[in-house]
């Protein structure tokens, strides 16, 4: 499953960007992916799918989400992992012991929310693991304000290996 969207514009990662990781994912494994996202966010679960590559395309499964909270846990327990922006899909997918990789917003203090942590199982970024000067004298109130041009320094080949 990819939480392709965060709770709020300034919890999601950019959709070229998780479009890139998506494409990666589906370009060297053998996978189907669901998407993870609400009603009314379909427009921009839409963009999302339509900037992958044709061949990924077929292997996103884009319909098949929950009704209700019951529906999605029933379907994360069926998948194998979770990757995608920080929120309550995370959450719920390691209440079921799936592993995740989860990416963290800029103005989003990780060292608070990022739960079962090990590196191994469950794993996280955040833009200031790899450009901690942008963090360097700020509060969390000016890196909110500044969360779009941050997040575009958080390009996936910082934590993507090849």
């Amino acid at each position: 499953m990819v939480s392709i969207i965060g709770s709020s514009l300034e919890k999601t990662y950019p959709s070229k960007f998780i479009s890139e990781i998506i494409d990666r994912i589906a370009n060297n494994y053998d996978v189907n992916m669901l998407f993870n996202y609400i009603p009314n966010q379909i427009e921009l679960a839409r963009t999302i799918y339509n900037n992958c590559q044709k061949e990924t395309q077929t292997k996103i499964f884009f319909d098949v989400i929950g009704k209700n909270l019951r529906e999605f846990i029933a379907i994360m327990n069926e998948c194998d992992l979770i990757i995608g922006n920080d929120g309550g899909a995370i959450n719920m997918a390691k209440a079921l012991d799936k592993p995740s990789f989860t990416i963290f917003s800029p103005w989003i203090d990780k060292k608070g929310w990022a739960t079962f942590e090990d590196g191994i199982t469950h794993v996280s970024v955040h833009l200031n693991d790899y450009k901690p000067d942008f963090f360097t004298y700020k509060t969390k109130k000016e890196i909110k304000k500044k969360h779009l041009s941050l997040y575009n320094e958080f390009n996936p080949n910082l934590f993507q290996k090849n």
